[in-house]
Parts: C-alpha cells; sequence; structure tokens
C-alpha cells in the first residue's frame, strides 16, 4: 500500500442538516510525533498513537441540505415508512454524497485518480444495536460512480456482528490524535446526539471509555423550530437559552426516569429515543413556561446529562475538548463546563482540527485504514468481543479487481 495519499470523508449526523465533507492527506509514519514535509496548505494533525498515519487538512466544505432535502431525509426516521421508500432514498443520498465529494474534489483541484479511498458514514436512519442492526443509508455504488473513486461505507455493521454497539466510532480517531501523555482528556462531540471519548494518560487501546451521553442539539432545535413556526433551525450561540430561567425541578425529575442516563457503558442512542416525536411530552411537561424558558430548560437538560456522563466515568481532573455543532451554542457550552467542572477546555483547532469537520476527518481515516487492513473499532468503547476491519469496499468504476 502506498505510504501517502488523499482521502475524503463524508459525514452528515444524526441532526441531518447537511454534509460535511473533507479531503485529507495521509501519510504514514515510522514513529508517532515525527514531523515530515507536507504537500497540502492545511493544517497537520499528529498522531500520537503507532498505527496511526499524519494527516493534512487540503480542503473542507459543508454542504447544507435545502428544507426539501432535509425534511425527505427526516421522513425516512418515520418508523412506518415504507421499505420501497428507504431504498429509493438510499440511491438518492447518494447521489448527494457523490456530488458533495465531486464538488469539494473540483474545487481543491484534486483529481479523481488522486484520490485513493473515499470514506462515507452516510445518514444514519435507525440504529437498534439491541436488535443487531443499524442503518446508513448513501449508496457507496453511486457515491462511486460520481466521483471516480473507491469507496468504503457501512461502517458500524463489522462491530455490531462481533456484538458491539456499532457506535461510537469516532473515539478510534480520538485515541490516535487527541491523548496527552499527563492529563486525562475528556473529547465531547454535540451534535443531534452527545458522545464522550475518556482518554486517560499513557492511554492504550483497553483503556478508552466511550459512549452516547444523551440527547445533543436534536431536542432543542426541534423546540426552537416549533416555537417560531419553522423561522429559526437553531438557538444562535444559546441567546435564547441566555435570555430565559431554566426549570431545574423539572430537569431533575427528566433526569429521574430516564433509564438510559443511568444505564453504564457501553451503550449508545439515537432519535429512537430522543427524536422530534418525543419533543411533546417534554413540551408538555413545562407547559406553563415561556418561550425562552423552554429553551433554558431543555438546554439545561442536555447539559446536565452530558455532565452526568462525564462524572460517572471520570473521578479526578480532567481537560475538556468540545466538538460538533453544539459548541456553537456558548449557553450549552457554558452550563456544560459549570456543571461537569474541567480543569481546561480545549479546542479541537488546538491540534490542527477544525471542529465541525472532525467527525468527516474521523471517516476519512477509518477508510485509510481499512485500505491498510487495521481494526478501526475499540472494544472498550463499542462493547465488541473483539477488534475488527470497519467498512465495506466498492471499487473504483471499471477497477479490474475486488475486495472481499
Amino acid at each position: 500500500m502506498t505510504d501517502s495519499g488523499l482521502a475524503v470523508g463524508l459525514m452528515s449526523g444524526t441532526s441531518a442538516d447537511g454534509i460535511d465533507a473533507v479531503v485529507v492527506r495521509f501519510t504514514e509514519l515510522s514513529e508517532p510525533g515525527q514531523p515530515w514535509e507536507g504537500a497540502a496548505d492545511g493544517p497537520r494533525v499528529l498522531p500520537v498513537r503507532p498505527g496511526f498515519p499524519g494527516m493534512e487538512l487540503v480542503a473542507a466544505r459543508f454542504f447544507p441540505f435545502t428544507p426539501e432535502q432535509r425534511a425527505q431525509v427526516f421522513s425516512l426516521f418515520d418508523p412506518l415508512v415504507p421499505m420501497r421508500t428507504v431504498a429509493e432514498w438510499d440511491v438518492q443520498l447518494g447521489h448527494w454524497f457523490g456530488e458533495a465529494a465531486a464538488a469539494l474534489m473540483a474545487s481543491a483541484n484534486v483529481a479523481p485518480r488522486e484520490v485513493a479511498v473515499i470514506g462515507s458514514h452516510g445518514q444514519t436512519v435507525y440504529h437498534a444495536p439491541e436488535r443487531g442492526t443499524s442503518l446508513q443509508v448513501g449508496d457507496p455504488a453511486v457515491i462511486a460512480r460520481v466521483t471516480e473513486c473507491p469507496v468504503v461505507a457501512d461502517f458500524r455493521r463489522a462491530d455490531i456482528a462481533a456484538g458491539g454497539q456499532g457506535a461510537p466510532l469516532v473515539p478510534y480517531f480520538d485515541f490516535g490524535y487527541l491523548a496527552s501523555p499527563s492529563h486525562t482528556r475528556v473529547v465531547l462531540n454535540i451534535g443531534g446526539i452527545s458522545n464522550i471519548t475518556v482518554l486517560p494518560p499513557a492511554t492504550d487501546k483497553a483503556q478508552v471509555t466511550a459512549f452516547d451521553t444523551g440527547p445533543g442539539n436534536m431536542l432543542v432545535d426541534a423546540l426552537v423550530q416549533e416555537l417560531t413556526d419553522g423561522a429559526s433551525a437553531f438557538d444562535e450561540e444559546g441567546r435564547w437559552a441566555a435570555s430565559g430561567k431554566p426549570d431545574t425541578e423539572r430537569v431533575e425529575a427528566w433526569i429521574r426516569a430516564d433509564a438510559y442516563l443511568h444505564r453504564p457503558p457501553p451503550k449508545s442512542t439515537g432519535r429512537e429515543r430522543y427524536g422530534v416525536p418525543f419533543l411533546p411530552a417534554y413540551r408538555e411537561a413545562m407547559r406553563g413556561l415561556s418561550a425562552a424558558d423552554q429553551v433554558a430548560t431543555l438546554t439545561q437538560f442536555v447539559a446536565r446529562t452530558v455532565a452526568m456522563g462525564i462524572r460517572s466515568v471520570v473521578n479526578g481532573p480532567f481537560e475538556l475538548i468540545v466538538s460538533g455543532g453544539g459548541r456553537h451554542n456558548r449557553t450549552l457550552v457554558d452550563w456544560i463546563e459549570a456543571f461537569a467542572e474541567p480543569s481546561r477546555v480545549l479546542a479541537p483547532e488546538t491540534f490542527g482540527i477544525p471542529t465541525d469537520m472532525k467527525e468527516a476527518m474521523a471517516f476519512a481515516l477509518l477508510a485509510w485504514q481499512f485500505v491498510h487492513g487495521r481494526p478501526t473499532n475499540l472494544p472498550s468503547a463499542t462493547g465488541a468481543r473483539a477488534p475488527v476491519v470497519l467498512g465495506r469496499w466498492t471499487p473504483r468504476p471499471c477497477e479490474d479487481r475486488s475486495r472481499s
């Protein structure tokens, strides 16, 4: 296998607001942290573990879904959606992912033949590891056809087949690039769902703890959309929450009643527990509160669940690295810091990682590691019985070779 090459990462999360796309140059290094001569103008990311390549971010772009596209994606979350509809939209989302990758490559002057692999997470429409399944749509064969590049996709099923949750998977990236030799670090990602990776100092794979703490942006975004009749998609910078007064007794009651929050890891969740259909129950519980107080109450609930998750597995001092779209909600992040009390808060940019592109970079990494035959799940995080190589291969169109 080549010692250096380009990879594309594609990600659409539980918020389903669009596609994050990156082009990354990977370079195989003989030792972690060693310097190397780069070819890209973007930031360099050095691994802290053997077996991880150096990374350079060549290009990154967010491709937002239109309101019509987002509505179409959300229709797939309905548990009664016909199977044929899901199959048809699997193809359609494959076109959207492929077109996003092709547009980014063109803007970065990257030819298809220069790309070693595309890693596409796809769009999760159903996550039920307790039933042995997790479904992401966005047909990789269509992505390969649109981009003329090989694709690795369907990253979750191999872990689930090995007895794991199939999530979270980004902790593998965190383990390789964000651990500290001297400090415990908690890497928090706030997307539609919030998840953490706990990296003790001198971490080895068996010491990593990672899990979904509970809700992230999903419920708060849905509340804001209802309160504004769709005029606002989210609480910008958390200003609405900051103007209200949270009902702390209600927050405490929700925490007591939520069985997921009290379940020990490994665990993962999704919109099947914290999706839009569950918002009416929260709104009913907040009957009589002003709009600002409702937003404040639900935002503080998210902050409390994140802090609760952190403190359930971290007893001493820790550094907090916050990423994901929820990082831009200043009120939410301030409350998380107040409840969890980290010793220091760091941004992913400190390590050369744009906060909104970390997950797309992670799936580029998983695809690159697939090509090199390296296991990329962390059994301590997912609960799998063993390390496994994640993903399925779709070759470059007209490429005269096969891969199992």
